[in-house]
């Protein structure tokens, strides 16, 4: 899984190098749990952008919204990549991290939608970030047989526990693995991407660097996430 990762021509990896241990993960939201987890355990206020994934706080006590209130001590944040609401990077991607490495806030990055998306640069070169997590549901398209890994600065917890047991979802991953040898990271966005350009032109709409997202105006506001 590491391996195909890199193999993306459109989109550059760097910085996996800097996380010691690796964990298979039911697609990304058994380490989304995990995460969550640490911060009940440790006392930390999760923090999200607006327009992160909703699961984070649908399943978390949560609140505060980065763009409402600076971080500070204490805070632990996610941040995916492409960002849940968007498509591409958010603009504060470098800010948030910078801030977070200053401030010694944990950082886990969702990459759920790695190997549906093009043209962007994954940096995961901070030391914040403790967990980073990909997917193989929506790049490959495996919805019923999620899986996932977790490359972690952690070598505690659930997903710690589980891979030393070898209590892994072993038919899920095999699944994940024969696909990989035939499809790389690129395949459905070279596939889709120019689709998704006539698609959005029809419906008047901005197409973000992953392919099944795009931003419209206000005519479309009732898909609207966090405003």
């Amino acid at each position: 899984y590491p391996k195909w990762i890199t193999t993306s021509k459109t989109c550059k990896v760097t910085g996996l190098d800097t996380f010691p241990y690796r964990f298979v993960s039911l697609g990304v939201t058994q380490t989304l749990d995990w995460f969550h987890l640490e911060c009940a355990r440790n006392g930390w206020r999760m923090r999200l952008l607006r327009g992160e994934y909703p699961y984070n706080r649908d399943v978390f006590d949560f609140e505060d919204y980065i763009d409402d209130e600076p971080l500070c001590a204490g805070d632990a944040v996610i941040i995916s990549l492409p960002f849940s609401g968007s498509g591409d990077k958010h603009p504060a991607y470098e800010e948030v991290l910078e801030t977070c490495d200053k401030l010694d806030i944990p950082v886990m990055i969702d990459c759920a939608w790695f190997g549906t998306c093009y043209d962007i640069d994954f940096n995961f070169d901070y030391d914040c970030i403790k967990l980073v997590a990909f997917s193989t549901t929506k790049g490959l398209q495996t919805g019923n047989w999620r899986s996932g890994i977790c490359f972690s600065k952690w070598n505690h917890g659930s997903l710690s526990v589980q891979t030393e047991w070898y209590h892994g979802i072993h038919m899920n991953t095999y699944v994940g693995l024969l696909l990989m040898k035939e499809f790389s990271p690129d395949f459905a966005p070279n596939l889709y991407k120019e689709k998704q350009k006539e698609v959005c032109e029809y419906f008047g709409l901005q197409p973000s660097k992953t392919i099944h997202i795009a931003t419209g105006d206000e005519q479309w506001e009732y898909f609207s996430r966090d405003k």
